[in-house]
């Protein structure tokens, strides 16, 4: 992610035009639930999930909604374990509707390694 920082420069060490690389460590939480960002709907403030009930029917669930990366939004409430969540063809469903759903599992970029 580039990011602009500004940093005190009293000795006059910093000069103009120079670029660094920084590796910022950010809180990490085991065990977190994350979604891709298509499985969220956004309306009037708030974010919900379509979620798949024990009997297959359609279940509209608010959620709250934590860390977003380009792809993913960490869920702070509003999920338990095991939920089936609808992530695509998401348009067409509507809150009831019987649906078969598909378990499919989802591929992720996982970034470069730094080379050093």
């Amino acid at each position: 992610m580039h990011t602009e920082v500004d940093v005190p420069n009293l000795n006059r060490v910093l000069l103009p035009g120079l670029y660094a690389q920084a590796t910022i460590l950010l809180e990490q939480k085991a065990n977190a639930v994350a979604l891709p960002l298509q499985a969220l709907n956004q309306a009037n403030n708030q974010t919900t999930v379509d979620v798949v009930d024990s009997s297959n029917k359609i279940v509209i669930r608010p959620v709250v909604v934590g860390i977003q990366t380009d792809t993913d939004a960490e869920i702070l409430s509003g999920l338990r374990e095991g939920d089936m969540v609808v992530v695509s063809d998401r348009s067409s469903l509507r809150a009831g509707e019987e649906v078969r759903p598909k378990m499919t599992e989802l591929v992720q970029y996982q970034g470069q390694e730094d080379p050093k």
